[in-house]
């Protein structure tokens, strides 16, 4: 979507930047994504197309994020953390204007203990885009807890995965 000169900076570099920077080197690419979201509208391409092109290009500015966040040495190192997204960005129906909602998907014993490099975690991946001025709603939760949570969603889908998520 972006051209090549519009790329989210790798997770590594982004990692080495403070968080107001990681902003700021992420703002072109989020900047062209919108602009060529508002083309492609105003030539006339549905409202369903531009609404996944802007999900897909989010999903990359969340995951380039979230692999940054896992690279700094305070993250949560053992077991396994998963970023989903929920909502209407989780179904891929994300307007530019619409907020992101985020969900951290912990063990029962992490989240019950309170473990403060979740909260980092969080802060690494949430703030950068607070900073871009998104509106980020998020929520940490056990995976029985998600499920519950799902099964309620009135807008309820299966849906594959839609690319691996990344490992520690």
């Amino acid at each position: 979507m972006p051209s090549a000169t519009d790329r989210i900076p790798a997770p590594t570099v982004l990692a080495a930047l403070p968080r107001p920077e990681r902003a700021a080197a992420c703002r072109p690419f989020l900047d062209a994504a919108r602009a060529t979201v508002a083309a492609a509208h105003n030539d006339g391409q549905s409202g369903d197309a531009t609404t996944r092109a802007f999900s897909s290009a989010v999903d990359d500015l969340v995951v380039a994020l979230f692999r940054a966040a896992l690279l700094d040495p305070a993250a949560p190192g053992e077991g396994p953390v998963c970023l989903v997204a929920v909502g209407g960005y989780g179904r891929r129906e994300l307007c530019p204007s619409s907020d992101l909602d985020l969900w951290f998907i912990v063990d029962d014993d992490r989240l019950s203990s309170g473990d403060p490099r979740l909260a980092s975690l969080a802060e690494q991946v949430l703030y950068p885009r607070w900073d871009l001025k998104l509106d980020v709603g998020h929520a940490v939760r056990s995976a029985d807890d998600a499920i519950a949570q799902g099964q309620g969603d009135p807008h309820r889908r299966h849906r594959p995965p839609r690319r691996p998520l990344p490992r520690r």
